[in-house]
Formats: C-alpha cells, sequence, structure tokens
C-alpha cells in the first residue's frame, strides 16, 4: 500500500489492519510516489490510497496524476473523500466533480461532515465491493446505520444537488475569511475546502489563541502535536454556507488578534 504521509489516522489504521506491506509517500509528491511504485512491481497486488481533502491543511489531492500513475505501474487507487462531499467540484461532488476526471477504483467517504448525519460508505465495483462484505472486519463487526441517518443523508444530497448555490456560497465565505486575514497568517495556497490552516507554530500559542477566540463566541480550535507535527501547531478555521458576511468578517479579525 502506498500512503500520502498526512493521510487521516483513519487511514493509517486501515493501512495497518490490511497487514499489507505499507510504503509511505512525501504529501502530494507524485514524483516520489512513482519512484516507490517503480520500485515495488514484486509485488502482485497494490494499491495507492490518499485523502481527497486533506483534514489538517484543507489541500487538495492531485487526483489525475495520482489515476495516471497507478495506469502505468497496474496499482489500484482509493481516494477518501470525506472532507470532499459536499465541498469539491460543481454541485459538491467531490475531487471527480472538481477535475473532471475519471473515477478512482474505491471511494470512500463519511456522511458526518457536509451531509449531517452520521455513517460512511464505499464506492467501486461490484467485485471489490463484495470482498469488502466478506474481509473488511469494520464492517462486518458494525452495526448498520439507523434509518434515520440514511434518511437525513439522502435529503442532504437531495439538497445539494437542486441547491448548488451552497456550495458556491461556502466558497465565496472561504475567500472572504482568507482575504480578511493579515497577508502573513493567509495559507500559503489558496484554499479548496472549506478548512482554512492558521499557523500559530507553538502549540502553547495555538492553544491560547484558540481559548481567547472561544470566549468571544468564535469555536476555532486548536490543533497540536500528535494531529500535526510538533512547532506547526495552528487554528483549524472550517465554514460554513450558512456564515454571514459579517461574522466571516468579524471572525478573521478575531483570529488575527488572537494570534497578534
Amino acid at each position: 500500500m502506498y500512503s500520502d504521509e498526512l493521510n487521516h489516522a483513519s487511514i493509517v489504521d486501515g493501512c495497518r489492519l490490511s497487514g499489507a506491506h505499507v510504503e509511505v509517500f512525501r504529501h502530494r509528491d507524485m514524483a516520489d510516489l512513482e519512484d516507490r511504485l517503480s520500485f515495488g512491481r514484486a509485488f502482485r497486488r497494490r494499491l495507492v490510497v490518499s485523502d481527497g481533502i486533506f483534514s489538517m491543511d484543507g489541500d487538495m489531492a492531485d487526483l489525475p496524476a495520482i489515476l495516471a500513475l497507478c495506469r502505468k505501474y497496474d496499482a489500484f487507487s482509493m481516494i477518501d473523500e470525506a472532507h470532499a462531499t459536499g465541498v469539491a467540484g460543481r454541485g459538491g461532488r467531490g475531487l471527480c466533480g472538481h477535475f473532471g476526471c475519471a473515477l478512482p477504483d474505491i471511494a470512500s467517504g463519511t456522511m458526518s461532515k457536509a451531509l449531517g448525519s452520521e455513517g460512511g460508505f464505499v464506492c467501486a465495483s461490484s467485485e471489490i465491493a463484495a470482498l469488502l462484505r466478506q474481509k473488511a472486519r469494520p464492517f462486518i463487526f458494525s452495526t448498520s446505520p439507523a434509518a434515520a441517518s440514511l434518511f437525513a443523508a439522502s435529503a442532504a444530497l437531495s439538497i445539494l444537488e437542486s441547491e448548488p448555490w451552497r456550495v458556491e456560497k461556502l466558497r465565496a465565505n472561504v475567500e472572504l475569511f482568507v482575504s480578511s486575514l493579515p497577508p502573513a497568517l493567509r495559507p500559503r495556497e489558496k484554499p479548496v475546502s472549506a478548512i482554512v490552516p492558521v499557523m500559530a507554530g507553538a502549540e502553547a500559542r495555538a492553544t491560547a489563541a484558540a481559548e481567547a477566540l472561544l470566549r468571544r463566541g468564535f469555536l476555532i480550535p486548536a490543533i497540536r502535536w500528535p494531529s500535526v507535527p510538533r512547532g506547526q501547531a495552528r487554528l483549524r478555521v472550517t465554514l460554513s454556507c450558512a456564515h454571514v458576511r459579517e461574522d466571516v468578517v468579524r471572525a478573521a479579525k478575531a483570529v488575527a488578534e488572537a494570534l497578534g
């Protein structure tokens, strides 16, 4: 298995549970991934797995490049759309909608984020789906989702399809928030998701800033080691289409003051 170094902990644990040999490639580094694939031809079955949108940085995997490398080296592809569903692509259709490319061999996701429900899903061929039903222990020994959760997720998907303006408003709110930050606090790359990391550096600085923001009515958590490397603590801002412009600007100014 070839896993991006910044993959979510659930992916890391899934790799460990698989019992497969795991190669960790540098974050979004397609040259490093290709090097590892080229030296792993002795393995009969290989899988490249990556978050679609990374949970702590809000950046996006290069799905077309991953798919091209998987075709070149005869590997399976798997993308976790947990933070991309309802956010990326036209109408929130995820990475394939964003890039207009083919589907990965396996797409996993959750109903607990943009869809506001709970539970998860895997999209794959009928053969892979049958294999998972028979061999995936976390699935086999889990309780089925409640009917209310499934109906809630289905209703949320219907809203996404019929009201695409919600995704556009989310993107507008993200752009407004970033542009309202001082240049020194803006992310290095233009945000492509609902997640905007604001770097604090020291863990104590991030924690103090989050506490100060909470006192002012802003729930913006501090993310620190072990979720991110030491010295790379940050405030993880997650925006919504429900936020109004005035509150988005106020939040950006409060973040700047808390980290000032």
